[in-house]
């Protein structure tokens, strides 16, 4: 294995690949309207490397929560807003393999065990307390953590943009009780803003120090 893979039950999986996997169900976004009724492979590949549980923080309603099951075999999303999760909830009620709960990831972490993988898309962005949303992701243990986030922009926009060296250190500090977690993986992420490409995000692969 190199430094980007990490094994699953005996599957050895690429940190790089779920991140690009991860961003790729992002940016078909734009050409899903409505997920639920329709079959993703249309837009997107099955994801190879099976792994068990993602949890995604700051899911919304749930429209990540398909693709993102070709991934894994349980899927858990969390939002602090109790009317997206109900509309999640509503949305996949005839889908038993989907979790969605409400709870805030500043103020706790969530209570599961065993999960393999931590996802995040352009939802620390709007969360002033970040380095506790971060804490307490790190304290749930996963053995990857993929962070899609707004690094460039401006606040009036309704965003809070962050540098990938923020998030690095929040989460390989040791102020935090918690396990340290290296990145291994950047990818910049433009967004296409007045007709003009230009950079505002990335996506960052962390994977847990043993």
């Amino acid at each position: 294995m190199n430094a980007r893979d990490v094994e699953f039950a005996g599957v050895v999986c690429n940190v790089q690949n779920i991140a690009e996997y991860c961003v790729r169900l992002f940016l078909e976004l734009d050409n899903i309207k409505n997920a639920i009724n329709k079959t993703w492979e249309e837009y997107i590949e099955t994801y190879d490397e099976r792994i068990g549980t993602i949890l995604e923080v700051g899911c919304g309603y749930g429209r990540l929560a398909m693709g993102l099951l070709n991934m894994c075999v349980r899927y858990v999303g969390i939002d602090v807003r109790p009317n997206v999760i109900e509309i999640a909830r509503k949305s996949y009620r005839d889908f038993p393999m989907f979790e969605f709960h409400v709870h805030d990831i500043t103020k706790a972490p969530f209570p599961l065990d065993d999960v393999d993988v931590i996802f995040t898309n352009t939802c620390l962005q709007h969360i002033e307390r970040y380095f506790d949303a971060i804490a307490n992701i790190r304290k749930m243990k996963p053995k990857i953590v993929v962070l899609s986030e707004c690094t460039h922009g401006l606040t009036s926009e309704g965003f809070i943009p962050r540098p990938v060296s923020a998030y690095a250190y929040a989460m390989s500090t040791d102020s935090i009780p918690a396990p340290r977690y290296k990145l291994v993986y950047v990818k910049s992420r433009k967004t296409l803003i007045n007709g003009e490409l230009r950079l505002r995000g990335a996506v960052m692969g962390f994977i847990r120090h043993e």
